[in-house]
């Protein structure tokens, strides 16, 4: 997980109805956005290790207002998931969505 930290950053796109999209990134190794590793035990004995990434809110919606957006996570060095997958360098995953406010 300390390598992860060390090594990644993210960038998210959003757009609001359709607007310009606006893209904002972290720097390699900037950890101010992530919540403190915490450590659990499955049942079957592996150990997984979980942060989550908090993101600054980005727009302000009203009733019917719809928002795109992406995030994206990069590494600059080799992440080890476990002794069979290995990300990066380069991009490790984007995940899209539409949000629609109520």
């Amino acid at each position: 997980m300390a390598k992860f930290l060390r090594s990644q950053r993210v960038e998210w796109t959003f757009a609001v109805n359709g607007g310009t999209p606006t893209t904002t990134s972290t720097t390699f190794g900037d950890t101010t956005l992530w919540t403190t590793p915490v450590q659990n035990t499955l049942p079957d004995g592996r150990v997984l290790w979980q942060t989550r990434f908090t993101s600054p809110v980005v727009a302000t919606l009203v009733s019917g207002d719809t928002v795109t957006a992406s995030l994206s996570v990069y590494s600059n060095a080799k992440v080890y998931d476990d002794d069979r997958a290995v990300y990066g360098p380069g991009e490790i995953f984007t995940i899209p969505c539409t949000i629609t406010a109520q």
